[in-house]
């Protein structure tokens, strides 16, 4: 019988997804790999031509091996429902390496606005003047590298400079990074959570290596239904860095916990749904001050009038 530790500790899923299918496909990914994948990404495919449709390959990092038939069924699906056929998509193990320790290699420090945010394999010195954070890669999104999590960091920033904000809330945490980025810039308490009771222990990792632990409560749970947001609402600050769909699903919630005259930062959406998720939040009683686009992806700042 093969020893158990000659298994793969990691297993990939991937496939090349055409634009008009990719976010279905990708919410599908991650629905096959319940109760999720460690990572999830989408980069654009080598190959695209500039008078085609762009594609895209969809990558899933799994700690357990996937379930063939279940991911097939899951994807065809989703494809359906896309109207596109239902693409090759591969399985295959990784070979038994230290990822997070060779991410964190890759992660080089991060500038945004104030933030300035390293691993711990930094050995360089920061910039003057600058709110300083550490943070390793690790099994949570969020390391600051990506456009919605600038995005997110750029927005903070200019909020922080104009207005006075003393209840935060972060729904969809991940690695925690926004959530510091406020308490560590405004030392104000700031409300974590995330639907991955595996990202809530990040975020508190995290604040914990940042001396942020008083500042930062990190809670696991589906939405917004952590009853610490309930008994702790309304705010003057939101922060979702989630993606277009649950946005949208979230509208009347995190509309409904804005103060008056608070701030709602939302991103995790392509440019081209912005207008889909403005829609939503223009019914639930916002409108937008401002977008901050970076690449394919968009940061929208909304407000409840006073």
């Amino acid at each position: 019988m093969p020893d158990k530790t000659d298994a793969p500790r990691f297993w990939r899923a991937w496939l090349i997804a055409e634009d008009a299918a990719v976010d279905a496909l990708e919410g599908a990914l991650e629905e096959a790999l319940a109760p999720g994948p460690l990572s999830l990404a989408r980069f654009e495919a080598k190959g695209s031509r500039p008078d085609a449709p762009k594609l895209w390959r969809l990558q899933a990092i799994s700690a357990d091996e996937p379930d063939i038939a279940t991911l097939a069924l899951v994807l065809a699906v989703a494809a359906g429902k896309a109207g596109v056929e239902l693409p090759d998509f591969h399985v295959e193990p990784l070979e038994d390496e230290d990822w997070l320790a060779i991410n964190r290699r890759q992660f080089p420090p991060v500038e945004a606005g104030r933030f300035f945010i390293h691993g711990s394999h930094f050995d360089g010195i920061a910039p003057e003047g600058k709110v300083v954070l550490q943070l390793d890669a690790g099994p949570a999104f969020g390391s600051g590298t990506h456009e919605t999590t600038r995005g997110c960091l750029l927005a903070i920033d200019e909020l922080l400079a104009a207005q006075v904000s003393t209840r935060v809330l972060d729904v969809g945490c991940g690695s925690g990074i926004l959530s510091l980025a406020v308490a560590a810039a405004a030392r104000v308490p700031v409300i974590a959570s995330d639907l991955d009771p595996i990202a809530a222990d990040n975020t508190r990792a995290n604040a914990a290596a940042n001396n942020l632990s008083a500042q930062v409560a990190a809670y696991a749970g589906e939405g917004v239904s952590v009853p610490a947001i309930a008994a702790a609402a309304p705010f003057d600050l939101i922060l979702a860095n989630i993606l277009a769909e649950p946005l949208i699903e979230l509208a009347e919630d995190l509309s409904g916990l804005l103060a008056p005259g608070g701030r709602l930062v939302l991103s995790g959406l392509l440019t081209r749904q912005q207008d889909d998720v403005m829609a939503a939040y223009r019914a639930a009683g916002l409108t937008r001050e401002k977008s901050i686009v970076l690449g394919d992806w968009s940061t929208l700042i909304l407000t409840r009038e006073a």
